[in-house]
C-alpha cells in the first residue's frame, strides 16, 4: 500500500480529485455548495508537502 500511495501518486490523485469535483458540479452530479465539504476532505486525505514527505510538526 505504501508503494501505491507514495507522495508522487498522492499529488497526482489530489489534482485529479479536485478537477473531478469541478466536473461533477458542471454536470450537476454535486451541488456547488458541497465543494465546501469535499475540497477540504480531499486536501486532508491527499495533502503532500512540496518536499514529498509527510507533514511534520515543527513545534
Amino acid at each position: 500500500m505504501k508503494r501505491i500511495l507514495n507522495p508522487k501518486v498522492r499529488r497526482w490523485l489530489y489534482g485529479v480529485s479536485i478537477a473531478g469535483l469541478g466536473v461533477a458540479v458542471f454536470y450537476d452530479l454535486l451541488p456547488p455548495e458541497s465543494l465546501a465539504v469535499w475540497v477540504p476532505l480531499v486536501v486532508a486525505l491527499l495533502n503532500v508537502p512540496k518536499e514529498g514527505g509527510p507533514p511534520t510538526d515543527a513545534g
